[in-house]
């Protein structure tokens, strides 16, 4: 109890100067009045000294587990007391964490700037891991990125819906949800719940590029054959030996037809193609390097046996092209996108629809990602106003659940 005669020491000092001060100047007569006051004061000091020792005593065993905390931290009692006066005892630094939570998890009751801190690396400040998202998840892990090690960061799964970073298992189908098990780029969960795939076959993605204007192909965003590979590779995790871009001159039907028959041999019934033709167009003709009529074109991809397929036509007249894929009969599941529709000579909502799939204000279901079809509903409405009619055909009811790549956009 050596803290105690501090406490108490800040009473009594003054008081027996104030005694020998008396004894000093007071006139007799007075003496005896004056000291008699001087002792009873004396009395009162030492047992508010007393007082407040006991109550630094019995705070620090309540908030720290530790009752001589107080006399070894003067500061932090004086801060203590000062919460009691502005009616805040419960959360002393004013960081909106209580005092007991930040005890529990190692924070420090004391100082409010960890409660912005972000121990743990997840872009989530401690305040958010144990106060904000606690009361929907419970208290997160501040000294682990992944509290539920399922292979989701933190962050990642209190934005998305549906999951859960207190819950490694959400769907419970026996897999860990961030864990990419198949190794096709999409996560178990993702691929369970919003692709509709099964996350123990590999779906491996292709896609063919076909591009005859070099600088500027796709209009809206300058987005030529070269920038769309590399945005299809770094965005949304293509493979680069997968992509394959035929360009300028290389542009030609002959050639497409080449590279589809080689995929012919790679293409699993679990895969996915993705096919882009963009160029001047006119009705049921789209003129790359060489000109190709859209019966031909549905000819040579008829026989894909891809989990699905999906062909974005970039031209003129596009819309031409839906008739003969319709009439063809395809070995996958078909998505069709044409930036026009039969008798509108506009074009150019490829490198847009790209974009698109990266943007928030995109994802009209706030699941946190954009399917094809969102993006196309939001070409579709600005098409409207600019005077053109972008067009999907969509028989297989797929659209909804297609996406290019597991963006999460929030």
């Amino acid at each position: 109890m050596r803290r105690n005669c501090f406490y108490m020491a800040y009473f009594i000092i003054p008081l027996i100067l104030v005694l020998d001060m008396i004894e000093d100047e007071q006139p007799k007569k007075k003496k005896s009045k004056a000291k008699a006051l001087a002792t009873a004061a004396l009395i009162i000091g030492t047992a508010a000294a007393g007082a407040v020792a006991y109550n630094a005593y019995e705070a620090g065993k309540k908030l720290k587990n530790n009752s001589s905390y107080f006399f070894n931290h003067p500061d932090d009692y004086s801060k203590y007391l000062k919460s009691i006066w502005e009616k805040h005892p419960n959360d002393i630094d004013k960081d909106r964490i209580p005092n007991d939570v930040e005890e529990k998890y190692g924070l420090n009751m004391f100082d409010a700037k960890d409660a912005k801190e972000d121990w743990d690396h997840d872009e989530l400040t401690n305040y958010e891991e144990l106060v904000k998202y606690a009361a929907l998840f419970g208290p997160l892990n501040i000294r682990n990125n992944d509290s539920d090690r399922d292979g989701y960061n933190d962050s990642y799964e209190v934005k998305v819906p549906g999951l859960d970073p207190n819950n490694p298992d959400v769907d419970n189908d026996g897999l860990l949800d961030g864990k990419n098990e198949d190794g096709d780029g999409f996560t178990n969960w993702f691929e369970r719940n919003k692709m509709m795939t099964d996350p123990l076959v590999k779906n491996e993605r292709y896609a063919v590029i076909v591009s005859p204007v070099h600088e500027r192909n796709f209009y809206l965003f300058e987005m030529n054959g070269t920038r769309m590979r590399n945005f299809l590779i770094k965005e949304f995790g293509y493979k680069p030996q997968n992509v394959v871009l035929l360009d300028q001159k290389q542009a030609t039907f002959t050639n497409f037809k080449r590279v589809v028959n080689s995929l012919k041999e790679k293409v699993t019934p679990n895969d996915i193609l993705f096919v882009v033709m963009s160029a001047h167009g006119q009705p049921n003709i789209i003129h790359i390097y060489e000109s190709a009529w859209y019966g031909d074109i549905a000819e040579t991809l008829k026989d894909i046996k891809a989990e699905r397929l999906i062909v974005d036509i970039d031209a003129c007249y596009s819309g031409s092209a839906i008739k003969f894929f319709r009439n063809t009969s395809f070995n996958t599941r078909l998505l069709l996108y044409t930036s026009s529709n039969e008798s509108t000579g506009t074009a150019g909502i490829t490198g847009s629809m790209l974009m698109d799939l990266t943007e928030r204000d995109k994802d009209f279901n706030e699941d946190g990602f954009v399917s094809l079809h969102e993006a196309y509903t939001s070409e579709y409405e600005w098409g409207i106003m600019a005077g053109y009619l972008p067009q999907e055909y969509d028989p297989n009811k797929i659209a909804k659940n297609t996406y290019l790549g597991e963006f999460c956009v929030k």
